[in-house]
């Protein structure tokens, strides 16, 4: 009798065990986060409840069952999800592979047309700093006739400041730099010698010692001197006309160079965006191409990613989900009744 008890604890030992290794494919799932408890949280609970008997269970370890159950079958819903995503993937592969050779074909379209733009635009550039140093020569010929043909009027109110200075001079008492100045005045507007003598003598007076004779003589030689001044105004005034014509000339070559520089930049930056746009151009282009190598290998990669799928939801539905279904409904082995044991036949006594 005793060696029948042990085979039955044996044997209630090994489905215990067989039990522990099933709640441990079942919790290995929930530990993933499915379901609307945490995967830890689930896992514990697929634990405790699912290794004791139906019967044994008490209402919370019931209601557990529930929120596994519920964990289950959202890893099962993921699982083919995942399955029918790949699925739909595999079923457009062959568009895949048109939509992979059009995206290379337009990209190269992209950097044929951007070739030729920036090819263009190479002839723009040059054609606007071709502008900007023509227009830099003309201003600089501009300029020089402004001062070869305002020489002689520059020259001339330079004349006519000092005459006017000159002509202040008179009247008080210079010193030997102006005096000079005043007898250079003199012999070069050929003033009579006499009043030349004059006026040597009368210059290094002081204003309120100099006689009516010698006072006239001033105003004499003030006269030649404003004479002369008029002159050199005469000069500048007739040469308005062209000063003005000459300096709207330097001005709008000024505003051409500035505008065909301004023209250069603008042409210079528009160029530097094609450029960039057709790096940018090529680099898709060597992706397109390279999508267009690996389509077979990326369709084996999705073909294997997709069986694996199949074998994965195949195996989560024959392992941990049928598991679950023969865990939550396990109950309390029935022990066997042992027979009577029959009652010992009589010997017969001898004769």
């Amino acid at each position: 009798m005793a060696i029948k008890g042990q085979k039955r604890s044996s044997s209630a030992h090994k489905d215990q065990n067989a039990a522990k290794k099933q709640c441990e494919g079942i919790e290995k799932v929930l530990k993933h986060g499915t379901g609307n408890l945490p995967g830890d949280l689930l896992a514990s609970l697929a634990h405790n409840a699912l290794l004791n008997f139906k019967e044994d269970r008490h209402p919370l370890e019931t209601q557990a069952i529930k929120f596994v159950s519920e964990g289950l079958a959202a890893a099962k819903t993921d699982k083919e999800k995942e399955l029918a995503k790949l699925q739909a993937e595999v079923s457009r592969a062959a568009q895949d592979k048109v939509e992979r050779q059009q995206a290379l074909e337009a990209s190269k379209k992209t950097v044929t047309e951007l070739d030729n733009a920036v090819f263009m635009k190479k002839a723009d550039v040059k054609t606007a700093e071709d502008a900007t140093a023509a227009a830099g020569e003309a201003l600089v010929a501009a300029k020089k006739t402004q001062k070869h043909d305002d020489k002689a009027l520059v020259q001339a109110e330079v004349e006519k400041a000092a005459l006017d200075e000159a002509v202040q001079a008179l009247h008080t008492a210079p010193d030997n730099k102006v005096f000079k100045r005043l007898m250079q005045y003199a012999k070069d507007c050929k003033v009579d010698k006499a009043l030349v003598d004059v006026l040597a003598g009368t210059l290094k007076q002081s204003p309120e010692s100099r006689s009516a004779f010698t006072v006239n003589s001033i105003k004499e030689f003030e006269t030649v001197l404003i004479a002369k001044s008029k002159e050199h105004q005469a000069i500048v005034d007739a040469g308005q006309a062209g000063r003005a014509e000459r300096a709207a000339a330097v001005q709008a070559c000024e505003d051409t160079k500035k505008v065909a520089k301004d023209t250069e930049e603008a042409v210079g930056k528009q160029l530097d965006e094609f450029k960039e746009k057709l790096s940018d151009a090529k680099k898709h282009e060597k992706n397109a191409a390279g999508r267009v190598q690996s389509y077979y290998p990326d369709m084996k990669k999705l073909m294997d990613s997709m069986d694996n799928a199949k074998s994965d939801l195949a195996a989560f539905q024959h392992g941990p989900l049928a598991d679950f279904a023969m865990l939550k409904e396990r109950v309390k082995p029935v022990a066997p009744v042992e027979p009577e044991a029959a009652p010992a036949e009589e010997t017969p006594a001898a004769a």
